[in-house]
C-alpha cells in the first residue's frame, strides 16, 4: 500500500491506524479487510479529499454505488433511505434511493451501466417515471418513512444516476446524470425542478387531491406502457 501511494510505510501505517479508528476499515495481523459498506464510506471520504469521482467510481461494485450515491445526497443534507419500498394498489415499488429535501422528493434509480445501452437506458427512465408517480399518489401516507411529516406539499422528480455518463442529459425532460455530475445537478435542482417532469403533492391529509405535474408539464401516461416520443436531448 505504501508502494501504491507512494508514501513512507510509516505514513502508509499511520494512515490505516486512523481509518481503523474511524471504524471504516479491519486490520488484524497486518491484513487490510473491508466490508461493502466500509468500502462505499472509503470511497466517499476519497472523493471528499479531492479524489477523481470518475476514477474512484469505476471500483464500484453494484451495492457500493447505491451506497455512493445515498452518501452524496447525504452530503447535500439530503434525507436519504436506500431501497425504499411503497404499495401503490397491486403494485409494489423499489426505489434504490429516496432522498428528500424540502420541498423536493428525488425518487432516485441507479444504473450501474458501463457502455451506452440506450434502449435499457430509455426503459429505465420511463419505469421510473411512473414509479415516482405513483410514489407522489402515496406520499401522504408515506410521510413519516420519507421524512416529509412537517412539509405542506412536495415536488416528486424521478432521476437516474449512471455510472459513466448516458448518451442523453434528459429523455422525456426526465433527468439522467453521471454520478461524477451528481453534485453539481444537487447544486442546481432546487432552481431548475420546473424544467423537468414531476409531480406536485399536497400532504395535508391522505385524502388531498391527486399529484398534478410540476408547472403543468406533460407527465408520463397512466397505464403500464409509456409510448417513447423520441425527444432526446
Amino acid at each position: 500500500m505504501a508502494e501504491e501511494a507512494r508514501v513512507p510505510r510509516q505514513v502508509a501505517a499511520a494512515k490505516l491506524r486512523r481509518l481503523r479508528g474511524e471504524r471504516l476499515i479491519e486490520m488484524t495481523g497486518g491484513v487490510v479487510t473491508v466490508d461493502e459498506q466500509q468500502r462505499a464510506e472509503l470511497l466517499l471520504k476519497a472523493i471528499s479529499a479531492g479524489g477523481d469521482l470518475e476514477e474512484t467510481s469505476k471500483l464500484l461494485e453494484w451495492g457500493e454505488f447505491e451506497r455512493l450515491v445515498e452518501g452524496i445526497v447525504r452530503q447535500h443534507s439530503y434525507s436519504a433511505v436506500l431501497n425504499f419500498r411503497f404499495k401503490r394498489g397491486r403494485k409494489l415499488w423499489q426505489t434504490d434511493v429516496l432522498a428528500s429535501k424540502e420541498p423536493l422528493v428525488l425518487c432516485i434509480d441507479c444504473k450501474h451501466l458501463r457502455s451506452r445501452q440506450a434502449a435499457a437506458l430509455r426503459r429505465a427512465v420511463e419505469l421510473n417515471a411512473r414509479r415516482a408517480r405513483d410514489l407522489a399518489e402515496e406520499l401522504p401516507r408515506l410521510k413519516r418513512r420519507v421524512a416529509t411529516r412537517t412539509w405542506r406539499k412536495a415536488a416528486v422528480i424521478p432521476l437516474i444516476v449512471t455510472l459513466k455518463p448516458a448518451p442523453w442529459r434528459t429523455h422525456e425532460a426526465m433527468p439522467i446524470v453521471a454520478v461524477n455530475q451528481l453534485r453539481d445537478f444537487l447544486d442546481g435542482i432546487p432552481a431548475e425542478a420546473s424544467h423537468f417532469i414531476g409531480f406536485n403533492r399536497s400532504l395535508m391529509g391522505t385524502e388531498a387531491p391527486l399529484a398534478e405535474p410540476l408547472s403543468g408539464r406533460e407527465t408520463v401516461a397512466p397505464k403500464d406502457h409509456i409510448e417513447s416520443r423520441g425527444r432526446l436531448t
